[in-house]
């Protein structure tokens, strides 16, 4: 939709934000922040709770916090079932573990995604 005022022809002015967005530029703004951060939160959180090996302290604070921000955009696990040499019962035990980590990262990611598309929502009402 053209949404521009051309009452003025020769300074014509552009719709508010607020049409497309149902909140100010500083508000949406804000608003995107405060949901990047509470993803990256829950999927921090994810992690302690589906992986022993993210909650171990084998890995240095750096390397979990890159993990956690890559995990935002593409889920991936910690560490995959098969690394190492266990026995057949702790692959299994490792591969339903990293199956649960997945499948909760994906569930997380999907919401936030759907939360994201807010704005174009109300704007094609």
């Amino acid at each position: 939709m053209f949404r521009w005022n051309y009452t003025d022809p020769s300074n014509p002015e552009a719709p508010d934000y607020f049409l497309y967005t149902g909140l100010t530029a500083k508000m949406t703004l804000m608003v995107f922040f405060i949901l990047l951060s509470l993803h990256t939160l829950m999927v921090a959180l994810v992690k302690l709770c589906t992986s022993e090996e993210f909650r171990s302290r084998d890995c240095s604070s750096f390397q979990k916090i890159i993990h956690v921000i890559c995990n935002i955009n593409i889920p991936s696990p910690f560490r995959d079932w098969d690394v190492g040499n266990f026995s057949v019962e702790e692959h299994k035990r490792r591969h339903w573990r990293t199956e649960r980590e997945m499948g909760c990262l994906f569930i997380v990611n999907t919401v936030f995604s759907l939360a994201l598309l807010g704005p174009l929502w109300f704007t094609g009402q």
